[in-house]
């Protein structure tokens, strides 16, 4: 959404929360600039409905409205969202709202619009970009990038995009058919939480091994990464599986977002439940030690 949208929402969101609260506008946004005892509910109502509306990070909304700490937005929200529970006229000015700014009928507070992976995705893999082209060198023969990498990069944007109130881990432990595996990168947001497995595809052998990630990322062993977070205010309900690799061949990149259509002989089958993408991460012109080099992703929510 651009900046100029944005702020027609923000417009609407704060007109329509001072007018449900009986306050003043100016106070929404800053709240030096009223006092009232509402004031402060109706501005973690707007905060909650400007994010819902934009569908904005923690940290987006946090400077806003002139906030240093994105816990703070993510406490409001959390807030705002029990509040509708028990409050059937507040719920009734989210639909409205929503259903004005978003030209739908659906209730943001439990039904939101899907993750954006790819602006995930592109942070991270220009963060790894720019660690391949500083001062760490990441390669040593004929050896391409460790895979945590991927996920270090992965775990850096998801904290970088939402703030203080995100949590990301590597190597989480859960049981996959009676077995405990680990789950390379678990991250969770608010109601979000996505899991992650990486890996490099430089040969079929590879790709053998992202089929055999794809199972154990099915929605039985999601939902029990979300059990362990049954401790927390806010159990994360939007799940999603997150596929993550590396490459130097533009016929595999090809092959990737064709999900087997096109550039390598191999069966892409499973690839097909998932949304996928690509990054063009550098070319070989820029001193690439393997030439261009791509990072591949696709996601599919939890059903």
């Amino acid at each position: 959404m651009n900046p100029s949208d944005q702020s027609e929402h923000l417009q609407a969101v704060v007109k329509a929360v001072a007018d449900h609260f009986g306050v003043d506008a100016d106070g929404i946004i800053d709240s030096a600039g009223g006092i009232h005892s509402s004031l402060p509910r109706a501005r973690q109502v707007a905060m909650c409905l400007y994010r819902s509306a934009c569908d904005l990070t923690y940290g987006e909304v946090a400077v806003t409205f002139g906030i240093s700490s994105c816990s703070s937005v993510a406490y409001a929200c959390e807030q705002t969202k029990e509040a509708c529970d028990k409050d059937p006229e507040l719920k009734a000015l989210f639909e409205t709202v929503l259903r004005s700014q978003t030209n739908s009928g659906a209730d943001l507070v439990t039904a939101q619009s899907e993750y954006d992976f790819p602006r995930l995705v592109n942070l991270a893999a220009e963060r790894m970009r720019e660690i391949a082209y500083g001062r760490i060198k990441l390669w040593h023969g004929n050896n391409g990038y460790p895979e945590r990498n991927l996920t270090s990069c992965l775990a850096w944007a998801w904290n970088h995009l939402h703030g203080s109130a995100a949590l990301s881990a590597v190597e989480v432990p859960v049981l996959y058919k009676e077995k405990m595996i680990h789950v390379d990168t678990w991250m969770v947001e608010s109601d979000v939480g996505i899991a992650c497995e990486a890996k490099q595809l430089l040969q079929k052998g590879k790709w053998e091994c992202i089929e055999e990630d794809i199972d154990r990322l099915s929605d039985e062993t999601i939902r029990s990464l979300a059990d362990l977070h049954t401790g927390r205010s806010t159990v994360p309900t939007r799940l999603y599986a997150l596929l993550l690799a590396d490459c130097w061949s533009a016929n595999m990149r090809k092959w990737w977002d064709t999900k087997g259509a096109e550039g390598m002989e191999w069966d892409g089958s499973k690839l097909a439940p998932f949304t996928t993408g690509s990054v063009h991460v550098y070319e070989k012109s820029e001193g690439g030690a393997f030439g261009d080099y791509y990072w591949l992703y696709g996601w599919r929510e939890v059903s």
